[in-house]
């Protein structure tokens, strides 16, 4: 039988009469719970010796055999009189000692509280105990709050429970559990500190507006942010929604942590980043994003829009494409990605795809950007940079651009790269752009009104139309006191493979590729008081270079052009200058100066005599020199280049063939020749590189 110590009694237990003193001779009956009907107790834990009924006590006042068991799980009465069967007490429901208290740990543990009955010690050194129920709740699940999570039954009250009973303690963390959620009626509005959501998919199939989570809308917050979480939206929703922000244009969200996010198919904005400081925003995708019919006034993928000043943060790793579906609906104002930046952003690793604003805008500035990947199908730029809206910049902005590839496909009015700004104001100041490179589109780069800024390593091919990289003074603005420094365009067929208009700007090893007909220059720089330094580039037709200004300087120019100038001054009232050991190609008219201002180029000391109608051989005993023909030829005449008299490496002829010297023959310069002076009115120039002689220069007198 099973039996269990007994409460009244179990174990050497001493009864005492109402005086204290010991129960000498004492009479304890048992009975069944409420009733006078004899209950057996027992002597031992076997439970196969029953006491007498009553138990008689020994002189001490003690059960003779020590010891009183009861039935499991039965309930006793017990009655204690004296010897002379006076009543002591009795006792109704009494049940084994270990049945009772673990019965009513049990009750405890099971009741609402009972969490708070045990303890909590973390690992570790220093750590603080507490209770497994204030550890429990410092997360929270929306399944504790009512939701289903099954993705089809509406858990909006039951996520808006959680996160209210968040905001009463002040914080914490809730865990969607990886569950999906439909949260079709209310957005969630957060205006308070350090409350965390994370792992959970949300889902809206119906026509609510604005952001399904918003954070900072009415007051600043701290702390706090969004981990592995995501959303599906209905990109039919024409009020425009979105799935979460944080900050907003009047108030800061500081110090948050956004990872892991992915929005899919929300018509108007995916991810919305407002005013505050010191966040970091990792691993966001926004997918198929976009209104697909009707019209909506901006349709953003993942935007960046701070009105306060904003120490900013750090961005990684963000991805965004408009939906095919809204590129064929034309909405106004789209792009995968737009940045109306926080002072001193960094960002790396931003992937954007079509938008008829701009795939990726960025808007006012500061900091530095790297790693950038855009893809345009559509209108306007692949990638757009500038003071677009002055109000939106702060003060010191400093901005770099470091890495990017633009691809641009072959519909519609759109460009690789473009800068720009407001009117009156400059696009960029004091910033750098490099190591960048594209293909496609009618221009690959066009930048307007820049000042004081570095653009570096940039290369674009296959442009299919009109100039591909261009600097252009926008307004009352021109483009000043730029650095242009390995700058090559392969392509176009219009205007300027590489156009440039800037002043006072240093242009050094850039370079452009005509690769069919029609073009009027390959490289065509406008502007006064640059310095051109090693310039290489080929045209198929027309000029090879056009310079348009005063008192720009051209050194060692390596120039081809088929059929027109290598190098062309159309206009100028003051001088320019083309100096250094050049080589220009033995095709076309050389170089021209149709302008007013003198062109000055490396002139040669001293000019010899009067060739006459013979040939010549130039022995270098005269050193650096003008070759003369001024009298009419009867046949062809050499002027044959001696490398045997100790010409020196950067030894420079020139031969001239005057007005006078006519007749139909040449005048052959060098071996080969170098160049075939056919025409009267015509030079050219020659430079030893040590090895041999090369042409450097030739064009009109």
């Amino acid at each position: 039988m099973a039996v269990n110590f007994s409460p009244v009694g179990g174990v050497a237990a001493q009864f005492f009469d109402n005086n204290g003193d010991p129960l000498s001779g004492g009479l304890l009956y048992s009975y069944a719970s409420g009733t006078t009907t004899p209950l057996a107790t027992y002597t031992t834990v076997v439970g196969d010796v029953a006491h007498t009924n009553p138990i008689i006590l020994d002189s001490a006042g003690r059960v003779p055999s020590g010891q009183i068991w009861l039935t499991d799980s039965t309930a006793y009465k017990v009655t204690i009189k004296t010897s002379a069967d006076v009543l002591v007490g009795s006792y109704d429901g009494i049940i084994d000692s270990g049945v009772a208290l673990v019965d009513a740990l049990r009750a405890d543990l099971v009741a609402p509280g009972g969490s708070a009955l045990v303890g909590y010690l973390p690992a570790g050194s220093g750590a603080v105990a507490t209770t497994v129920q204030a550890k429990l709740r410092e997360i929270i699940s929306f399944t504790g709050f009512g939701a289903i999570g099954n993705g089809s039954t509406d858990d909006s009250i039951a996520i808006t429970a959680a996160i209210a009973y968040l905001v009463s303690i002040g914080g914490g963390i809730v865990d969607g559990g990886g569950l999906e959620y439909l949260q079709n009626t209310g957005n969630i509005v957060i205006n308070s500190n350090n409350i965390t959501v994370r792992n959970a998919r949300f889902k809206r199939t119906g026509s609510a507006t604005g952001f399904m989570w918003a954070w900072a809308t009415t007051a600043d917050t701290t702390g706090g942010g969004m981990l592995n979480c995501s959303a599906t939206g209905n990109p039919l929703t024409a009020g425009g929604s979105g799935f979460v922000t944080f900050g907003s244009t009047s108030y800061k969200a500081n110090k948050y942590v956004l990872n892991g996010i992915g929005a899919d198919s929300f018509s108007q904005y995916g991810v919305g980043i407002g005013s505050g400081d010191d966040w970091v925003i990792t691993n966001i995708t926004v997918t198929n994003h976009g209104l697909t019919v009707g019209s909506i006034a901006s349709c953003i993928g993942f935007y960046l829009f701070p009105r306060l000043a904003s120490s900013g943060g750090k961005l990684n790793n963000i991805s965004a494409q408009i939906s095919d579906a809204c590129v064929a609906n034309v909405n106004a104002n789209t792009a995968a990605v737009k940045i109306q930046t926080h002072q001193m952003l960094v960002a790396n690793n931003i992937r954007a795809v079509y938008g008829s604003e701009s795939a990726i805008s960025i808007d006012s500035p500061s900091g530095v950007i790297s790693n950038v990947y855009v893809k345009q199908q559509a209108a306007n730029a692949g990638l757009s940079v500038g003071n677009y809206n002055p109000a939106h910049a702060f003060s010191g902005q400093v901005f770099t651009l470091d890495g990017f590839f633009i691809e641009v496909g072959t519909a519609g009015n759109n460009n690789g790269f473009t800068i720009a700004g407001a009117d009156g104001v400059y696009s960029l100041t004091g910033c750098t752009i490099k190591n960048g490179s594209g293909t496609g589109g009618i221009g690959a780069l066009n930048f307007f009104s820049v000042k004081d800024c570095v653009f570096e390593n940039l290369s674009f091919a296959d442009i299919r139309l009109s100039a591909a990289y261009r600097s252009f003074a926008a307004n009352s603005l021109p483009s000043v006191n730029n650095i242009y420094r390995n700058v090559t365009i392969r392509g176009g067929t219009v205007t300027g493979v590489l156009a440039l208009e800037t002043t006072n700007s240093l242009i050094v090893d850039c370079g452009g590729v005509q690769t069919v007909g029609g073009i009027l220059s390959t490289i065509d720089i406008a502007g006064s008081d640059n310095q051109i330094i090693d310039m290489t580039m080929s045209s198929a037709t027309n000029n090879a270079l056009k310079v348009t200004g005063d008192r720009n300087t051209i050194f060692d120019p390596r120039l081809a052009s088929v059929t027109g100038r290598s190098i062309w001054f159309p206009d100028g009232s003051d001088d320019n200058v083309v100096r250094g050991s050049g080589n220009l190609a033995t095709t076309g008219t050389g170089i021209l100066n149709s302008g007013t201002g003198n062109l000055f180029y490396d002139q040669t000391p001293t000019t010899s005599a009067d060739s006459g109608d013979a040939a010549k051989i130039v022995q270098w005993t005269e050193g650096d020199r003008t070759i003369i023909y001024a009298t009419p030829i009867s046949a062809n005449r050499a002027v044959t280049l001696s490398t045997t008299t100790g010409v020196p490496e950067g030894g420079k002829i020139r031969v001239v063939r005057t007005a006078a010297c006519t007749g139909a023959f040449n005048v052959n310069v060098g071996t080969g020749p170098l160049k075939a002076l056919a025409t009267a009115g015509t030079w050219c120039d020659v430079e030893y590189d040590g090895v041999a002689w090369f042409l450097s220069g030739y064009g009109l007198l």
